[in-house]
């Protein structure tokens, strides 16, 4: 698909003389694409981009982003202190993408969602919904936690995570702006071969919010106040 919209997205095309089957794409420096998506069907093997929104700085109309609650339905995700007797991981997931959600939607955009109750879906569904819906962004929304034998009290604070260097940008402007709006002190994002962040269709990056091994964190997150504030800085940024 060589046209995205007004713009040539491939300005040249041009072929390695000693590997047939190697291509060098050069694009248009007016070409605004964040995304890709490589397909082979009935023979043919077909590349399509996708052009990132034009937005202004008061709306985000036009844009769709995709919001992924960790875990759901018989997969719980991490446990708090109070073991299967709390507020699990999958619960405070739902609920902070829920306000993020309500966030976005209010600023004009379109928001997916990858569950929207307490259901489960394998992580291969979950990426198909990412491929097969072609947002602008995707977040996946979790909670952190350490094994019990480690220093609980000591591990703390949000990490983002991304895959590919694409994403870089879009997790350190995740990580960066969640930090300042809740008054946390910055971790750098960090680099991780996860499901659903390895993929090509759009920049996409994994946030942990807390550590739900940590009770100071744990009590932290049950609190409907705290996972609305969260949720809406997520959404801020």
């Amino acid at each position: 698909q060589p046209s995205i919209g007004p713009v040539t997205a491939i300005k040249r095309v041009s072929q390695d003389s000693d590997k047939d089957s190697v291509f060098k794409l050069t694009f248009d420096s007016k070409a605004k694409v964040n995304g890709y998506d490589l397909t082979y069907t009935n023979g043919e093997l077909l590349l399509s981009f996708k052009q990132a929104p034009q937005l202004s700085n008061a709306s985000l109309k036009g844009a769709r982003i995709l919001l992924d609650a960790g875990h759901g339905g018989s997969d719980t995700g991490a446990l708090g202190p109070a073991g299967i007797y709390g507020p699990q991981e999958k619960d405070i997931n739902l609920q902070i993408a829920q306000y993020t959600k309500a966030y976005l939607e209010n600023k004009g955009a379109l928001v997916l969602m990858n569950r929207s109750d307490d259901t489960a879906s394998s992580l291969a569904q979950r990426v198909a919904t990412i491929k097969n819906t072609k947002p602008d962004v995707a977040l996946s929304i979790h909670a952190n936690s350490v094994d019990n034998t480690a220093d609980l009290t000591k591990a703390s604070g949000t990490l983002v995570f991304y895959t590919f260097e694409k994403d870089a940008t879009f997790a350190e402007a995740i990580s960066t702006a969640v930090s300042q709006s809740m008054g946390w002190p910055g971790t750098p994002p960090r680099s991780s071969n996860l499901a659903l962040t390895r993929t090509t269709t759009c920049p996409t990056a994994l946030i942990e919010t807390k550590f739900m091994s940590n009770p100071d964190d744990y009590e932290w997150l049950i609190q409907p106040a705290n996972q609305k504030t969260l949720g809406q800085a997520i959404g801020q940024a």
